[in-house]
Parts: C-alpha cells; sequence; structure tokens
C-alpha cells in the first residue's frame, strides 16, 4: 500500500479547515447581509408608508373613502411603491397596482392581521394577484381612536434579490481568490513543515543503510532542534555501540578461529548459534553455512549428539570423552556448559571439542613403553638373577657349569648396559633437541656413512649379506658425525639382522633437489603393513620371538628418528612383507 507524503496529509487539512472557515465566514456575511438590507428595506418601506397613511387619514376623517384608490396609484407612481388600504372587514377600497373591485378579501393576508391585533405587520410572500413574491408592510390606521383602515406598502423581492445577487457574487469571486490564496500559502506552509521532516527522513535512511557518519543539519524551530540534536547524538552513540560489538565480534571471531579445540554454541532450539572454523573443519562443513541450522544436519555422530542434548538439559557443566570420524580414529574430549543471557536465563549451550587423538595415543605408546621396558629389563635381570643363584649352588662343586652360566651372566649383563646405553643415548639427543645445544659441523656426508659401511662389513661377510656403498656424489652439509653414523649403522645393522643368507643391503647417498638422502635397501624379509606406522616407537619389536634371537634393544629405530629431528631431518620407510624394506634418511640442504 502507498502511503501519502506528509505535504499530502497536512495540506489538504490545512485546505480543508480553510475554505471551512471561509465557507462559514462567507455564509455568515451573506444570512447578515440578507438580514440587514431586508430590516433596511422595511424600514424603507414603514417610511413610505407613514407619509402615505398621512394622506389617506385625512380622506378617511372627511368621509371620502371613494377617492383613496386614486391617492393609492398616485402615491405608488410617484415612490415606485405598490400601496394598498384595506377595510376592517378584508374589503380592499385602494390599490396601486389593481382595480380593488377585483381583488380578493384580504382580511386572512397575514401582515393585515398582525397588524391588526399587534399594530404593525410585516411578511415575504407570493402575491397571487401580480403573480411575484412581494414584501409587505402594514399599518392600522384609527380615526378618533377607531380602526378604520389597514394601510399596506409592498415591494417586489426579486429586486431585493437581484441587488443581493450582485453581493453574493462578489462574495463569491472574493472567497474563491482568498481560498486560492489560502491554497497556495497552506502548501507552502505544509511543504515548509514537511521539509525538515523529509530532510530527517532521508538522514535516518543513511542511518538504516549504515551510514552514522552522516548528521542532521540544524532546524529552526525548537522542537526541531531539539529531535535533530537527539537524533545525532543517537547516531554518534549506535554508532560507537555497533564499533564495539563489531570490534568484540572480529576479537571472539579471531580467538575462536586461532584456537585448536571446536567450539559450537546451539540454542534451546537445536538450532547452531556459532560454530568455529576448528569445529567446521571437525564436521567436514562449511562454516558460514550451518549458522541458523539444526545441529542434527551437520552432526552426525550419535554420541556427540546424546552430549549436546545432555549439556542442554543440564544445568551444570558435563564433560565426556568419545570415539570420533571414520573407524573412531579420533579421540574427541567434550565440555560442555549452559549458555546463559540476561538475567542468568538459559538460552541454550556452549560445547568446546579438544581432540586429544595424539595425547591418547602417546599414552598408549606410554603403557606399551613401560609395558615393554619392564619386560626388556627384566628379562636379563631374570636371567641374572637365576645365573647367580645357580652360582651360588654349583659354582665350587662343577666349574664347568659355573664357566656356562659366567658366560650367560656376561651376556646378559651386555644386554642390560646396551638397553641402558640406549636409553641414554635417547635423553642425551632429546635433551639436546630441547636445548638446541647439539655441537654441528660441516662434514662430508659419503665419508660418513661409508665409516658406517666400513664398520659392518664384517658382520656382513659373518651374516653371508652382500654389503654395498653407493656414493653418487660428495654432499657437505652441517651435521653431527657420530649422530648420523650411529643413525646410519643402526639401519645397517638391522637390514643385515633382518636379510637371509645371500640376500643383499644397498647404501646410497644422493642428492634431490634441496635434500641429501642416505637409503638403505635390503632384500630381507620386510615389514607388514600394520607395523609401519609403530617400528620407531620405543620397544616396539614387529616379531618379537624373532627379534630377540637377533638380539637389540628395540630402541634403534626410535634413536634414529631422534638424531634425524636433531637434523632437522626426517626418517621414512617403504616395505612389504616379504619385499624387503628401504629406510630413507633424508637431510635438508640450506
Amino acid at each position: 500500500m502507498r502511503r501519502r507524503s506528509l505535504v499530502w496529509k497536512i495540506y489538504p487539512t490545512y485546505l480543508f479547515i480553510i475554505l471551512i472557515s471561509i465557507l462559514a465566514v462567507s455564509g455568515l456575511a451573506v444570512t447578515t447581509l440578507k438580514h440587514i438590507y431586508m430590516e433596511q428595506v422595511a424600514a424603507d418601506l414603514k417610511a413610505r408608508l407613514l407619509l402615505a397613511e398621512t394622506e389617506v387619514s385625512r380622506l378617511f376623517e372627511r368621509g371620502k373613502v371613494a377617492d383613496i384608490d386614486q391617492v393609492c396609484k398616485d402615491l405608488g407612481k410617484r415612490i415606485n411603491t405598490r400601496f394598498t388600504v384595506i377595510l376592517p372587514d378584508g374589503k380592499v377600497v385602494g390599490d396601486t397596482r389593481k382595480d380593488p373591485a377585483t381583488m380578493d378579501n384580504h382580511a386572512d393576508r397575514p401582515e393585515v392581521v398582525s397588524a391588526r391585533t399587534r399594530g404593525e405587520g410585516q411578511s415575504i410572500r407570493y402575491s397571487y394577484t401580480l403573480k411575484q413574491r412581494l414584501m409587505y408592510v402594514a399599518h392600522p390606521i384609527s380615526c378618533q381612536g377607531r380602526l378604520v383602515a389597514v394601510m399596506r406598502a409592498a415591494l417586489p423581492v426579486s429586486l431585493l434579490y437581484q441587488i443581493l445577487g450582485g453581493i453574493y457574487r462578489k462574495i463569491l469571486f472574493g472567497g474563491i481568490l482568498i481560498a486560492g490564496l489560502a491554497a497556495l500559502i497552506s502548501f507552502l506552509v505544509a511543504k515548509k513543515i514537511a521539509y525538515p521532516l523529509s530532510e530527517m527522513t532521508q538522514v535516518v535512511q543513511q542511518f538504516a543503510r549504515g551510514n552514522l557518519s552522516e548528521r542532521v543539519p540544524p532546524q529552526k524551530t525548537r522542537e526541531l532542534m531539539l529531535l535533530s540534536e537527539a537524533m545525532n547524538e543517537m547516531a554518534a552513540q549506535l554508532r560507537e555501540t555497533i564499533e564495539t560489538v563489531r570490534r568484540q565480534k572480529q576479537e571472539l571471531e579471531v580467538i575462536l578461529s586461532g584456537m585448536s579445540e571446536g567450539v559450537v554454541a546451539v540454542d534451546l532450539n537445536d538450532t547452531v548459534i556459532s560454530i568455529n572454523t576448528r569445529a567446521a573443519a571437525l564436521f567436514e562443513v562449511d562454516k558460514e553455512t550451518v549458522q541458523r541450522k539444526n545441529f542434527y544436519e551437520i552432526i552426525r555422530n550419535s554420541r556427540l549428539q546424546e552430549f549436546i542434548k545432555r549439556a542442554l538439559n543440564a544445568s551444570e557443566p558435563q564433560e565426556m570423552t568419545i570415539p570420533f570420524g571414520e573407524g573412531g580414529r579420533m579421540q574427541l574430549q567434550l565440555h560442555g556448559a549452559p549458555l546463559e543471557g540476561e538475567g542468568n536465563r538459559k538460552i541454550g549451550a556452549v560445547i568446546v571439542m579438544n581432540d586429544i587423538t595424539r595425547l591418547h595415543r602417546l599414552e598408549i605408546v606410554r603403557r606399551d613403553f613401560v609395558a615393554n621396558v619392564s619386560h626388556e629389563l627384566k628379562t636379563p635381570i631374570t636371567a641374572i638373577q637365576g645365573a647367580v643363584e645357580t652360582l651360588q649352588e654349583v659354582a665350587l662343586k662343577r666349574p664347568s657349569d659355573a664357566k656356562r652360566f659366567l658366560s650367560m651372566l656376561s651376556r646378559q649383563v651386555e644386554k642390560l648396559s646396551a638397553i641402558i646405553e640406549d636409553l641414554l643415548s635417547l635423553a642425551r639427543i632429546e635433551q639436546g633437541l630441547e636445548k638446541e645445544n647439539i655441537p654441528f659441523e660441516k662434514i662430508s656426508l659419503p665419508e660418513v656413512v661409508g665409516r658406517s659401511v666400513d664398520d659392518f662389513k664384517r658382520a656382513a661377510e659373518k651374516a653371508g649379506v652382500s654389503l654395498k656403498f653407493c656414493p653418487e656424489s660428495d654432499i657437505n652439509l652441517p651435521a653431527n658425525a657420530n649422530l648420523v653414523e650411529q643413525a646410519v649403522g643402526n639401519l645397517i645393522d638391522n637390514a643385515i639382522k633382518y636379510t637371509p643368507k645371500g640376500g643383499e643391503v644397498t647404501v646410497e647417498v644422493k642428492e634431490i633437489g634441496r635434500e641429501a638422502i642416505v637409503s638403505v635397501k635390503d632384500t630381507g624379509v620386510g615389514i607388514s603393513e600394520s607395523s609401519l606406522p609403530r617400528i620407531f616407537e620405543r620397544f616396539y619389536r614387529v616379531d618379537k620371538s624373532r627379534n630377540r634371537e637377533l638380539g637389540g634393544t628395540g630402541l634403534g629405530l626410535s634413536l634414529v628418528r631422534h638424531i634425524m629431528k636433531a637434523h632437522k631431518g626426517r626418517v621414512e620407510v617403504k616395505s612389504g612383507e616379504g619385499k624387503g624394506s628401504v629406510f630413507l634418511l633424508i637431510f635438508p640442504l640450506g
């Protein structure tokens, strides 16, 4: 529905009031003029009647009633007025215009009746004798205190109306002119009143569009000036408030976006109020499109849905850890708390989701490490304890058995020493990584790797395995020579141990791009796909029974990984069960 402007609301009202006023004043003026003019005409008729009465009275006094008609006609011609003389019984004895003998009895005429009873009569009515409307004024004529006749004077009203019509036309034209001027003035006044309001409206529309820097111009009238000042002050306060809210929102979004935890807020109608980037990534949805949607549409995990429901219904914070993702590959720690609005009124709940998958895995690793290290240490300790007890019993009785148990005792002590030495090496490397105090120097990588290969040639010959070294080119880089030699040695040692007799171990040094790569390739038993992710854990063994037969502490690959981390490099493995293995030590070059 189209609404009219303020001008067309004010202007018709003003115009209506002015027209009504003009019509009322004109009507009052016309009525007053008509009344005044009629009274003047009546007074004039009375004056003429009094002049004529004198002559008619003399005729009655002389008894010359027959001459009255002629006197009426003469007087009427001279002063242009119709005079009529009526006897008390209503008989007409004289008339300016007509023959009295032909005229009706006038005893019942209103002005005649009024003149007889009240001494004066006046009326305006239609004359059937003259066939027109006339104004009548009648006076009684008395002789010696006795009513002898009623004399009446009359003038046509049409003449009066013609005169009044001229006056009416002048009033009408004047009224139209005044109305036109008043309409123009009222339109200009309405425009003048509406203009500042229209100006304010345009500024307020700018406010609505967010342009709060606009200001309402100063106004001349006190009321509009106060309104404009209030609007400008409101705009300034609103702009400041919006800026504060926007700044706080941006700060909150930055904080939420930078959080490693997922955060989602829902209202009591299960609708998502807010969601941060991390939560959107967890749910694999677009952050912007899920706002104001039901959380059942975006969250497909039933346990998470159940937790959110519980958080919405609870009055206290809630906690839970659930598996999440395909096959439960992630572990989410959930914290849910009520979300309160004004007056501590509950409006929803906020859920914080912390991905503790790494911590969960580390806990598993820690448990496995404790179990493994306990097992690894227990084995030699148990063997040592058994050997000592046996020696105590048989050492003096059977020297040959004592020698065998002392040899076993020595092997177990060496094994225990190797485990402790590897643990100490790991601790030293980790400590060096934390303090960044591992000494580095410029080394020739093929030379360091070559020394490790030389150290294991005899072990390879003894195991019946071919050990080859293929340096591609001389590569110099900053590193710790002892640690590099230890890492390469561990890989070569493992390759020889897990390669059957007649197999081959190949060590290569090459440069690819901005990386130096040491590869140790064997044709051994390989590693199953399920074991590959865990082979660098401490004390993890792919085949525990075979591992113990071959010796080793179970810490070699863990040492290799830490050594590469100290060099800001990485270790990679490619292997398949029964297909051999390839271990790659990758060093960054600059």
